[in-house]
């Protein structure tokens, strides 16, 4: 993740400066005032956790999961707080009952993006947001 900057996200333009991508949409995401106290979300393609790390600061009581390809962040996965579980990439194996899913560039990386979304459907509760980020 971020080979060019050795691993550290992005910094994007926002309130007059710049930060880090996740700290930005999750920050967001906060200020929006949709999001319970409480929750459980899985980041799709959360390849070092950065928004996970990002969200756990600005949702404190919330269960966060990730999915990827590959497990090699694990160990980094783990030390984020409240970090529950590391799925697959393939949607028909993830389990359901998560209050938020957030996909960040990760749509632009599949074949057929609708047909994902419905799959991954059956994840999230009936009330659940979603943030996509392309």
């Amino acid at each position: 993740m971020y080979a060019a900057a050795a691993g550290s996200e992005q910094k994007v333009a926002s309130g007059g400066g710049f930060h880090p991508r996740s700290a930005v949409l999750a920050g967001r995401w906060r200020a929006l005032g949709s999001l319970a106290e409480h929750g459980s979300l899985l980041d799709i393609g959360c390849g070092n956790g950065s928004f996970l790390r990002e969200f756990s600061a600005q949702f404190p009581a919330w269960k966060l999961s990730g999915s990827e390809t590959s497990n090699r962040e694990i160990a980094v996965l783990r030390a984020i707080p409240r970090f529950a579980d590391l799925y697959g990439a393939n949607p028909e194996d993830l389990p359901e009952g998560f209050s938020a899913l957030s996909l960040i560039h990760v749509l632009e990386h599949l074949e057929n993006p609708q047909a994902f979304l419905s799959r991954v459907r059956r994840s999230v509760t009936q009330n659940a947001q979603l943030l996509v980020e392309v």
